[in-house]
């Protein structure tokens, strides 16, 4: 699978096979989130196991949907862009989250090697109240 391929694939399985999600990862990916240092969280993970720990933090969300997806390629099919809408509730607040994202995929046969997501941390703690957060 090329970028566009699995970036694709990579919003199938969350919404439809969560549990199948992580295998779309190479062991030894990089995960970038470069605004979560905001909410006091990484903005780098090395590798698929401590992706999977970080996940483990993640407060529930319930009825998770994505919504207006637009895929970019570039001249490099190993390299893919998706800017995206996402919206779900918070069943520890009541609150609704709602995000816009973008996220890059750089792949390697046919597994994501670097991973990069951007989306605004201010929403996050509004929907979120995630206390002891950095301001």
């Amino acid at each position: 699978m090329n970028a566009v391929q699995l970036l694709e694939e990579h919003l199938h399985r969350l919404a439809e096979a969560p549990e199948t999600w992580l295998e779309l990862f190479s062991e030894d990916v990089l995960i970038e989130f470069p605004f979560a240092s905001a909410l006091g969280t990484p903005s780098q993970l090395n590798g698929k196991n401590e992706f999977r720990s970080y996940l483990k933090t993640i407060p529930e969300m319930k009825w998770f949907k994505f919504s207006n997806p637009r895929f970019h390629s570039f001249d490099n099919p190993d390299v893919a862009c998706l800017e995206i809408d996402g919206r779900a509730e918070i069943p520890s607040t009541g609150r609704i989250y709602q995000l816009s994202y973008v996220m890059f995929a750089r792949v390697r046969a046919g597994k994501i090697i670097n991973y990069r997501e951007y989306w605004d941390p201010s929403q996050v703690l509004e929907a979120i109240q995630l206390e002891g957060a950095k301001s």
